[in-house]
């Protein structure tokens, strides 16, 4: 079997590349957030990717607001050991909401990663805006591969078929 580039890997090539020229622009744009959901969100064709992105952008607000949730409540308590005990609530809450949302099972862990990065990743309000520029760079990131795989499938007649 010969290994070549596929139609899907130059469609992730290019809105990855959407995602960085943003970057050079917007320097609070979170770069990262919006490639990995572009590797997340390009399936088999505009349909899937749409579904993807629509389930990515979900978990992200799940996450993001519970979250932000648990960070206004460490504010106003700040106590290390209660802490840890609204970071394990908030995973079950997190985990729980994508279930109620009908995020297949994965998803809602990676909702879970969403959860953690915002309560983790920085420290006292400025992770109300990483959970903030997050959210805006998962859509951004899905908008990316929408915009790529729809002007794919316009010039190579593929939407949701096989490859």
């Amino acid at each position: 079997m010969k290994t070549k580039i596929s139609l899907i890997d130059t469609e992730i090539a290019l809105a990855i590349g959407i995602c960085l020229l943003l970057a050079m622009v917007i320097p609070q744009f979170q770069i990262m957030t919006a490639c990995i959901a572009v590797l997340l969100c390009v399936q088999n064709g505009i349909k899937d990717n749409i579904k993807a992105g629509l389930i990515r952008i979900v978990i992200t607000l799940i996450g993001g607001f519970v979250g932000i949730a648990v960070i206004l409540a460490d504010n106003y308590f700040l106590n290390p050991v209660l802490f840890i005990v609204m970071v394990m609530i908030g995973v079950l809450l997190t985990l729980f909401c994508c279930k109620l949302a009908g995020v297949p099972a994965f998803n809602a862990r990676i909702g879970g990663v969403t959860f953690i990065l915002v309560v983790l990743a920085k420290t006292g309000s400025d992770r109300i805006d990483y959970a903030l520029f997050r959210l805006l760079s998962t859509v951004y990131g899905v908008a990316a591969v929408v915009l790529v795989t729809g002007v794919f499938s316009l010039f190579t007649g593929r939407n949701n078929k096989s490859l």
